[in-house]
């Protein structure tokens, strides 16, 4: 088992995050120091928005492909969103604690980054005025720094933070230093080189699970193979998996790591060659047979219908498919903070 994880959804500060500021020359020191000082909502957010985009392309770019597509779409989502977190009723942000996030960004390494640990301590969450139980959004209106929010809807409730071994199987974060472990839906990290692993406990960047099987279902975070060509094992039982964040996937054919090929719109995916194929920017792959050649289908556009189940489109993040009480499969994508919550 391969951690395809590598992607930071929205952490830092609950916004998203920038690039080092333009230049300011001596003529101009007082007007940039004013600006350091007290920077605008529109310029604190291209700025973290910029600093993640830039961490996850640097750290990721596969991961930048198939969740966004390209940079820019990746800056403007992320600016947008960062702008509407800023204006939540009560919240404790303010473009100055995302323009300090902003500078601090780039000092995450990529290995704490794509493990989603060692948050840098100026993009720690801040905490906001809404008390437990009240309806929020986002994670910094409530004065725990944490909200509970259903995986399809769009407004939760503040909340205690979840601990390690919490269930996440009802909301959709576990917080700012935890990931939902996809396969046992509970709050913790990702396994470290030389951790036991399995279906419920996966590795995190450039580390495969090697010699779980199903007579023996635990085995050892180690390293992924990470050059064209390098000899893998599809199976993870003898052998190291290929670094999905190096772009690589193993052909179980030949049993060596190719490059990984991802599709547009329209374009094949999970091909039936032994060469997986992933789709770009957020697209879903479509196919009725598990191994079988499917087709991407494109995400759907913000305020248009998408699919919960992952059969139909989903939503290009940080958007969300929220869906109605009355159809829960499917939805409407939109971001955090589109929608009032009381």
């Amino acid at each position: 088992m391969q951690s395809r994880r590598g992607w930071i959804a929205c952490a830092c500060l609950g916004l998203a995050c920038s690039a080092p500021p333009s230049y300011i020359g001596p003529a101009n020191v007082e007007a940039g120091a004013a600006r350091d000082a007290s920077p605008s909502t529109s310029t604190a957010c291209t700025d973290l928005a910029n600093a993640q985009c830039a961490e996850l392309e640097s750290c990721s770019p596969v991961l930048l492909q198939t969740r966004y597509g390209s940079v820019a779409t990746c800056e403007s989502r992320l600016t947008a969103s960062c702008e509407h977190a800023l204006a939540a009723s009560s919240t404790g942000n303010s473009a100055q604690r995302a323009e300090a996030c902003a500078q601090a960004y780039p000092t995450w390494s990529c290995l704490a980054y794509l493990g989603g640990v060692d948050l840098p301590a100026a993009c720690t969450p801040p905490t906001g005025a809404l008390a437990i139980g009240a309806g929020g959004a986002f994670a910094a209106q409530c004065t725990t720094g944490f909200c509970a929010i259903p995986p399809h809807s769009a407004c939760g409730t503040c909340a205690t933070a979840p601990q390690a071994g919490d269930t996440c199987a009802n909301i959709s974060s576990c917080g700012a230093s935890l990931e939902c472990l996809s396969g046992s839906k509970v709050c913790g990290t990702l396994g470290t080189a030389g951790a036991i692993c399995g279906k419920t406990e996966p590795c995190g960047a450039h580390l495969s699970c090697i010699g779980a099987s199903a007579a023996n279902p635990k085995g050892t975070c180690q390293p992924s193979a990470t050059v064209v060509g390098s000899a893998c094992d599809p199976t993870l039982t003898k052998g190291p998996g290929c670094d999905f964040d190096s772009a690589l996937v193993c052909n179980g054919q030949s049993k060596s790591c190719e490059p990984l090929t991802i599709s547009p719109g329209g374009g094949p995916c999970n091909v039936e060659d032994h060469q997986f194929t992933a789709c770009a920017a957020s697209g879903t792959c479509s196919t009725s047979d598990a191994g079988a050649t499917g087709t991407c289908t494109t995400a759907a556009a913000d305020g248009s219908p998408c699919s919960t189940t992952g059969v139909g489109p989903g939503c290009i993040p940080p958007a969300r498919c929220i869906s109605a009480s009355t159809d829960p499969t499917n939805g409407i994508c939109q971001d955090d903070g589109a929608t009032s919550c009381p």
